[in-house]
């Protein structure tokens, strides 16, 4: 990723100038809306997909780009089961409030939407959108999603204090993890290593399970700003050679250790500078080992390299345009180099690609 380096810009640049008075006027709307209700979704005519927006700005060279975002199963013109039991504000079939994104290999989708209680699963494919937990209704508040290279599906559950593990069918196989765990929310897979690690966020630890059968391995952390210490963890990230990379929110910080939970280095710090945090939610970790953090106050999120030098900044608060987050959580990266991010109050998740 070193010619992403050239760039550290936030920004991004207009595609098409039609109907940009009109544009303005929705988010204007929209915004006063959300001031009213606190949350809200663009409204329909908001839901359009512009030709180029892109991370830094000209005359630098772009390093990201803006691919889509997907408010509900519309927006990919999926088929879907029904919601009814769900039926609420707006379509059944639309995020109220994503949370955390994953995919896995097949490319489907995954969301967990906090406010439905459910996790989406769009898969493009299969041009279909269906739920986990909407014939057994398993969750309490599912928080986290992560998949292993199988296929199985790891859900973090607030309310039940479990991880919720479903097959490549959407059948719930497994759970576990109550007594141990206490508010869990980040949670990741290590295949090699065949485990799953879990942000137990309220006793301020993580704790490690067997990737095969659930059992208990071990557990690392406790409450403090020390080295290996965490306050209120929120997301964890499994990187090259299972380094483990965890946001410690209230420390406004990215710790990163061993896979055995060994305290190495740490990036952040709490600021409104570039390269500090304020209220940092989300991370992933991509297979160059470059670090992506979203931040919750800044709305945007931050890449970093191996070494934790920031490297680009993209996006901005806001109701409506692309690259406009209002309290963005999850982050994820897959093989292909798209970057998801779950734009919680605007009730969509953002698609991005990294370019050069």
């Amino acid at each position: 990723m070193s010619a992403l380096s050239q760039g550290l810009v936030s920004g991004f640049r207009i595609g098409p100038r039609m109907n940009i008075s009109m544009r303005l006027f929705l988010c204007i709307v929209a915004g006063a809306v959300c001031g009213l209700a606190g949350s809200c979704a663009p409204p329909p005519a908001a839901r359009y997909q512009p030709s180029e927006y892109v991370w830094p700005l000209p005359p630098d060279v772009p390093r990201v780009r803006y691919v889509k975002s997907i408010w509900g199963d519309k927006d990919l013109a999926l088929k879907s089961d029904a919601l009814d039991f769900l039926a609420g504000e707006g379509s059944s079939n639309d995020l109220l409030k994503p949370f955390s994104v994953a995919t896995d290999t097949t490319g489907k989708i995954f969301v967990t939407d906090t406010a439905r209680r459910i996790v989406f699963v769009f898969d493009e494919k299969a041009a279909k959108t269906s739920f986990l937990g909407l014939k057994e209704k398993p969750f309490k508040q599912p928080v986290c999603v992560a998949v292993d290279a199988a296929g199985r599906i790891y859900v973090t559950d607030s309310g039940y204090h479990t991880v919720m593990v479903f097959n490549s069918d959407d059948r719930l196989i497994s759970q576990y993890g109550k007594g141990i765990l206490n508010g869990p929310s980040g949670v990741a897979v290590d295949n090699d290593r065949r485990r799953v690690y879990v942000v137990s966020t309220k006793a301020h630890r993580i704790e490690v399970f067997s990737l095969d059968d659930g059992r208990h391995l071990f557990g690392f952390g406790s409450r403090g700003s020390g080295p290996g210490q965490f306050n209120y963890p929120s997301d964890i990230a499994v990187g090259p050679a299972g380094k483990l990379f965890v946001v410690d929110g209230m420390n406004f910080r990215v710790q990163i250790l061993s896979s055995e939970g060994v305290y190495e280095r740490q990036i952040g710090g709490m600021g409104d500078a570039p390269g500090q945090f304020t209220r940092p939610k989300g991370i992933s970790v991509d297979a160059e080992g470059n670090i992506y953090v979203t931040d919750s106050a800044f709305n945007n999120f931050q890449i970093f390299n191996p070494e934790g030098r920031l490297l680009l900044i993209v996006g901005s608060g806001g109701v409506s345009m692309p690259g406009e987050f209002s309290l963005p959580a999850g982050i994820y990266v897959d093989q292909k180099r798209r970057i998801f991010v779950a734009d919680q109050l605007n009730r969509r998740v953002q698609i991005f690609e990294r370019i050069n």
